[in-house]
């Protein structure tokens, strides 16, 4: 018997499990599929292996941080100098390179100076917000109302609850070009600019800001690293490992009954798996409660084997009525122009193409979530060849309770950070939430902070116990090997 066990090796399972055995906990991992990573994926095609799922890295220090708990080396990171580049349908182009300095110097060789000073001045405010709700929102414990209450009046004014982020940027910036920049900041969330909060501008603010990153031979590199890092400190991996229900006994999490039958016990459990699966069908019916909020956009993503040419990571080409897109979407429409969002993995990430020289690009549009999924007809370039597609439904069936939702829930409210599950359960002892659809939210930091927040919790809550175990140990004429919960 372990005392963890950890359902799902999505990158927020990864983190809790790392968390809680580098504080002296056996931890045992269980993945319904054939290896871990979750959301961010791969695929083997015509011999190479492709990125299926996120293709930025942001705030790397977080996954630093967390392999050296494992006492493992950081990761091989790449920064790419020619970061993106934003095609729109006037025929205009903006290539901005990574870091501050990258971005402000692209949009003033291409919009000019008075775009960039604006620009400049838009991320010096974000970067105050990120200042102000990174730590209360991303790398602390789920917000509430009274943490919002205790907020100064200088907190109030650069989180802006009460704005979206739409307006934020309609008062700052005046070319248009620019604004459609910043606004595809907020489908980093999947939601809809014009009903994303302004605190949503902290994700401009850390790419552009801080830089954008690539991980050295692909993202995948990234969730092997953090099993690697795991196994070193003795957890377990079950792969395959479908797991049907979760052990409830006495109103308290302890372990989870596979498909096959097979149960497994701990004393604490920490679920993976999407917010609404955790607290709705692995649980008992009297005890399930169902997630509150809307659900986030989801893709259309194909991956096209293309003749190499000189490119940039990554590249945007934007329609002519990027706003039309999202009130498509936003209505549950699939948008019959939307943007198209294409990675380079051998400029981002350094990693290989194919045999005969041509390489990999990873394509995506967004998507309304539970939409059907449709053959890839848009022409990213020529020459291309679809060697791989997915789309909403496809993504609903990998990911069960997501309905092919990529983010959890939608921000489309200064309420979501509220609504979103909290780490820890409140009406079952012993369980916890880790992922992208629990606190804080989507995106790779984000999910590893939240099987942190996650192992915190749970760390706290088992040490209590173990003292009493201690203590009664001491005074009971008990064996060695019944001296603490199992």
């Amino acid at each position: 018997m372990s005392d963890v066990v950890v359902v799902g090796a999505g990158v927020g399972g990864l983190a809790g499990a790392i968390a809680c055995a580098a504080a002296g906990h056996r931890v045992v991992v269980l993945e319904g599929a054939g290896e871990a990573g979750g959301k961010l994926g791969r695929a083997r095609v015509e011999g190479v292996e492709i990125d299926t799922g996120p293709s930025v890295l942001t705030l790397p220090h977080v996954f630093d941080d967390l392999l050296a708990l494992a006492g493992a080396p950081p990761l091989q990171t790449e920064r790419p100098a020619r970061w993106f580049r934003y095609e729109f349908a006037d025929g205009a182009a903006v290539e901005i390179g990574n870091g501050l300095a990258g971005a402000l110097n692209g949009v003033r060789s291409s919009l000019g100076r008075k775009a960039a000073d604006q620009l400049e001045s838009y991320l010096a405010r974000a970067r105050v917000t990120w200042e102000v709700a990174g730590p209360r929102f991303v790398f602390g414990g789920a917000p509430g109302l009274k943490s919002l209450a205790s907020a100064s009046p200088r907190e109030l004014a650069a989180i802006r609850p009460f704005t979206t982020l739409w307006q934020t940027i309609e008062e700052s910036i005046d070319d248009p070009r620019l604004r459609a920049i910043l606004a595809r900041f907020a489908t980093y969330a999947g939601s809809d600019v014009r009903r994303a909060p302004a605190v949503l501008s902290t994700i401009a603010w850390v790419e552009l800001g801080l830089g954008g990153f690539g991980v050295r031979g692909g993202m995948y590199r990234l969730a092997e690293r953090l099993v690697s890092a795991a196994r070193g400190l003795g957890v377990e991996f079950h792969f395959g490992a479908q797991v049907e229900s979760l052990l409830i006994d006495r109103g308290a999490a302890r372990g989870a009954v596979l498909r096959s039958g097979e149960r497994v016990y701990g004393a604490a459990v920490l679920c993976n798996a999407e917010s609404s699966v955790s607290l709705g069908a692995l649980l008992p019916q009297a005890l399930r409660r169902p997630v509150a909020g809307e659900r986030s956009w989801s893709g259309r993503c194909a991956v096209l084997r293309v003749p190499p040419r000189d490119r940039a990571a990554h590249e945007v080409r934007f329609p002519a009525d990027y706003l039309r897109e999202m009130e498509d979407l936003s209505a549950g429409r699939a948008p019959p122009d939307p943007a198209l969002y294409l990675c380079a993995p051998r400029v981002a990430h350094g990693a290989s193409g194919f045999a005969d020289g041509s390489e990999a690009l990873f394509a995506m549009t967004n998507a309304p979530a539970g939409s059907e999924d449709v053959a890839w007809t848009l022409s990213a370039e020529d020459g291309a060849r679809v060697v791989w597609e997915r789309g909403p439904a496809a993504l609903a069936m990998q990911f069960p309770g997501s309905e092919g939702a990529l983010y959890g829930l939608a921000s489309h409210s200064w309420r979501t950070a509220f609504q979103r599950p909290r780490n820890r359960v409140a009406h079952i002892r012993g369980l916890y939430l880790a992922g992208g659809s629990a606190h804080p939210g989507a995106g790779l930091p984000l999910a590893a902070s939240s099987g942190l927040r996650a192992a915190e919790s749970l760390c706290a809550d088992l040490r209590p116990r173990r003292a009493l175990w201690a203590t009664l140990g001491a005074a009971l004429p008990l064996a060695p090997s019944a001296q603490e919960p199992r």
